[in-house]
């Protein structure tokens, strides 16, 4: 997840954002209408993430890690 903003520091809110795996594969791709983005549903693994406005890339991240996620279920009330 993250956000695009511009250098005054106002999110970009029709941003185009694309996942690329470690081939340079298009994963997948969405539109931060808030400014901001979630990818789910994605393999654990390397991968770069890019932003586009009208076309033209505007922000790149080459070494986003995506990592397993582990769900712990069990008893979380105290112990007082």
């Amino acid at each position: 997840m993250g956000c695009v903003a511009d250098i005054q520091g106002n999110l970009e809110t029709a941003a185009a954002i694309r996942l690329l795996d470690g081939a340079g594969k298009s994963v997948k791709s969405t539109i931060a209408s808030d400014g901001c983005f979630n990818f789910r549903d994605v393999a654990p693994g390397a991968y770069s993430v890019s932003a586009f406005v009208n076309g033209v890339e505007v922000a790149s991240r080459k070494s986003v890690w995506v990592a397993p996620l582990a769900v712990v279920r069990g008893d979380m009330s105290s112990h007082r």
